[in-house]
């Protein structure tokens, strides 16, 4: 029961993190530069370094998101460590 309750805090947290993030992004028009968001997919060890076209919709395709839902991820990742 104790685990049942930690994990949905933990949902709970996640998505009160997320709500909280997009309106700070969107408050503030906080934006990351394409080229960062590209640096960063590119370090993911399924691209060893080497963005290419044919291996993002490879990643996308595996993993069962659209590139769009991929940079908005991405992008929000970024905003909050700048914001931590």
């Amino acid at each position: 029961l104790k685990r049942l309750v930690n994990l949905q805090q933990q949902t709970i947290d996640g998505i009160v993190e997320e709500n909280v993030l997009s309106s700070l992004k969107d408050r503030f028009s906080l934006r990351v530069p394409k080229e960062e968001i590209q640096t960063k997919v590119a370090s993911f060890p399924f691209f060893n370094g080497s963005l290419t076209r044919e291996k993002l919709e490879q990643f996308v395709r595996a993993t069962g998101l659209t590139q769009e839902q991929l940079i908005s991820m991405v992008e929000d990742e970024i905003v909050e460590g700048q914001l931590t």
